[in-house]
């Protein structure tokens, strides 16, 4: 992956549900400095003397853990400069473990880095800076607005200097710090970037794609266009991640120009064995999106997973999963269905950690496919939507009604009184087609206050909200 990370971006689909954002290095150990800190080593006070600037830069990079390169940190912190920072912060980044945002926030080392770092920021070049964000976003620390801010006034100044890896590790760690850096920077950022595209390497052209998308800045189609086109230039040097990030953009862009995409597709085929579950799914979901049909090696790559290679995915993204292939018209396999039934009622409750989006995500697809996912399953699907009901928006209520009904599968009473007072709650959140939905779902269930309930909501529809009748009900009605 070479210096920079690449976030595997969020998968969302049509009923929001937001999916996969990988973070840290797989197959690191969790280092002593950010585990709990009352069962860390004890770190020697005593500054070391005589050590020259050059050995210190070295022994920052090679260190052999991050509290080790925090030990350092603490005992050199006045003389450290912009050399020490970024091989500090690179090493801490390296080491990083998905959940070491609060102990590293809480490591005195640590503190100590981003003190001396704060104190050097507007003197810092280009490629220091750069390090500086890229790293504080690897290891997920939000440094405050005060801290981004400075950056980001330094990065301008310097911008018409900056190189490629300069300017996308910028987008980057704003984009995964959540951080809007300003139309001034992004406009600033984009323009010096469009006229150094050729010096782009794939990473970088996937990477300042996903960056707009995930900052929710259009970049303007000339620029995507030319991107696209670099991309193209280069497309036997991207992999896998490259590729899943350059659609996920450009999906989110609203951004679909098939001729120029479909050399990447074709790409991304040629590659389906290095993809991992999470790729695919998402790679799935741009295609949808991006009106490119996928090929059916592509479509088979999810269900030909190992079945432990599918267990990445989590709860939610195997329900969104099942909701993907529902939405494409692809039958997966009955199979690959039973299997992503089984794995989601492993959990304890059954079906419990889906949300409302993936249990009615679920439901509906096995509705559209007319899998019968017994009875078991039935009825740990609706335990675990009743749980949630108040939850679940107008088109999900819909969804859960009309895959009942599709099903065959009469809910209880309890379930009903309880979707009957969600759906009333919520009644202007409903679409008239999801209204008739309701209806027609009512009706095949022998559902008659659900029939009398919606009846009525399709009558008041045009009448104003504040005259229409309120419907309340209550157990047992």
């Amino acid at each position: 992956m070479g210096s920079k990370c690449l976030p595997l971006p969020q998968v969302v689909f049509g009923i929001g549900l937001a999916l996969f954002i990988l973070r840290g290095l797989p197959g690191h150990s969790l280092e002593p400095s950010f585990a709990v800190h009352s069962a860390k080593p004890q770190r020697k006070t005593n500054k070391r003397r005589g050590v020259s600037p050059q050995v210190l830069t070295r022994q920052l990079t090679d260190a052999a853990s991050a509290n080790h390169v925090l030990f350092l940190v603490e005992n050199h912190a006045s003389s450290l400069d912009e050399h020490h920072i970024g091989a500090a912060l690179k090493r801490l980044a390296k080491e990083a473990p998905s959940d070491s945002q609060m102990a590293l926030k809480d490591d005195p080392g640590f503190r100590t880095l981003l003190v001396r770092t704060s104190e050097l920021l507007s003197g810092l070049q280009s490629q220091a800076l750069t390090n500086v964000l890229w790293s504080l976003a690897k290891v997920d620390h939000d440094p405050g607005n005060d801290f981004m801010q400075a950056a980001l006034k330094a990065c301008m100044r310097q911008i018409s200097c900056s190189t490629p890896q300069d300017l996308v590790n910028s987008l980057w760690a704003c984009a995964k710090l959540d951080y809007q850096p300003g139309p001034q920077f992004l406009q600033a950022a984009l323009a010096r970037s469009q006229t150094t595209l050729g010096r782009f390497v794939p990473m970088d052209l996937a990477n300042v794609v996903w960056s707009c998308a995930k900052l929710q800045y259009h970049p303007g189609e000339t620029f995507l266009q030319q991107v696209l086109v670099e991309s193209n230039a280069k497309i036997a040097r991207f992999v896998p991640v490259d590729i899943n990030n350059i659609f996920w953009g450009c999906a989110k862009l609203g951004y679909r120009p098939k001729s120029l995409l479909q050399p990447l597709l074709l790409a991304a085929e040629q590659q389906l064995e290095h993809f991992d579950s999470q790729q695919l799914a998402s790679l799935l979901w741009s295609c949808t999106v991006l009106g490119l049909p996928p090929t059916p090696a592509l479509l088979q790559a999810l269900p030909s997973k190992r079945k432990t290679q599918l267990i990445s995915l989590g709860p939610r993204g195997l329900s969104f999963v099942l909701w993907l292939y529902a939405t494409m018209g692809h039958h997966p396999g009955t199979d690959f269905i039973a299997l992503v039934l089984d794995k989601l009622s492993r959990s304890i409750p059954a079906f419990g950690f889906c949300g409302p989006e993936g249990l009615s995500g679920v439901l509906w697809a096995c509705a559209n496919f007319d899998h019968q996912p017994g009875e078991s399953h039935m009825a740990g699907l609706l335990a675990s939507a009743q749980r949630t009901l108040p939850e679940f928006s107008a088109s999900q209520l819909s969804q859960l009604l009309w895959a009942c009904a599709r099903l065959g599968h009469q809910p209880d009473k309890s379930f009903l009184v309880d979707w009957l007072q969600q759906a009333a709650a919520k009644e202007e959140g409903f679409q008239r087609h999801e209204l008739h939905t309701c209806l027609s779902a009512s009706i095949q269930l022998n559902f008659e206050d659900g029939v009398s309930m919606i009846e009525g909501m399709l009558r008041s529809e045009r009448i104003p909200s504040s005259e229409r009748p309120v419907y309340r009900l209550v157990a047992g009605e």
